[in-house]
């Protein structure tokens, strides 16, 4: 799997989550918010990067748990960044007391905290056994020091923003505007490490320079 078929599965499935969360709650208003980004990514997927084709160590029982977790988890971390950015929405135009016409169409700040807080305990869970996962995989097919990997380093600072994440609803030492902000903090990691260090990935190369040699 290169970066086009990890984009276009990612995009398939945030754009099923979508249609699940409306027949959940109702909001047409969150396709304005997720459907664009599902676009933009489903268009990078769609541009030729010239990815070579993966070596026999790429596959295996493993290999697809690992992703299929990782990519469940992205979706449940998109949703709930989403989310967030509905709910800082919600809260800057009620501080302004002259909330502006789209305001009306979002759901409230309770229904945009529940779906926000569903979506981390989906996507963490999901994320954890994919890393778990790799790690063994890597184990057995992998020589020399691929823990030092920069995908896999930023792999588990993106969980660990998570997991604080998680931590710190549950203990309700961070609540509303702090852990929409922190939602919108470990999206931001998760592209980076999903898209971004790819190009520097040894072991998780997606480009030709960097990638895996067949």
């Amino acid at each position: 799997m290169d970066v086009r078929d990890a984009l276009s599965v990612f995009s398939f499935l945030a754009t099923t989550a979508f249609f699940l969360v409306y027949l959940r709650y109702k909001i047409a208003s969150l396709g304005i918010f997720m459907l664009p980004l599902a676009f933009v990514l489903t268009l990078i997927s769609a541009v030729d990067t010239g990815a070579l084709p993966a070596s026999p160590e790429f596959r295996g029982w493993w290999l697809i748990i690992h992703i299929g977790c990782i990519l469940i988890g992205y979706v449940g971390f998109f949703i709930s960044f989403i989310a967030a950015i509905m709910y800082l929405f919600q809260e800057n135009e009620l501080k302004s007391k002259r909330p502006r016409t789209f305001y009306y169409r979002l759901p409230s700040l309770e229904v945009c905290d529940e779906i926000y807080f569903r979506a981390l305990i989906i996507g963490l869970p999901f994320l954890t056994v994919g890393i778990v996962m790799g790690y063994i995989g890597a184990a057995r097919e992998w020589k020399g020091l691929w823990e030092l990997d920069p995908k896999i380093l930023g792999a588990l600072i993106t969980w660990f923003i998570y997991l604080l994440q998680f931590s710190t609803r549950m203990s309700g030492s961070w609540q509303g505007r702090r852990s929409a902000y922190l939602a919108v903090v470990g999206f931001a990691a998760l592209m980076v490490t999903f898209v971004g260090i790819s190009f520097l990935s040894g072991q998780h190369g997606f480009f030709p320079k960097f990638g895996p040699t067949p």
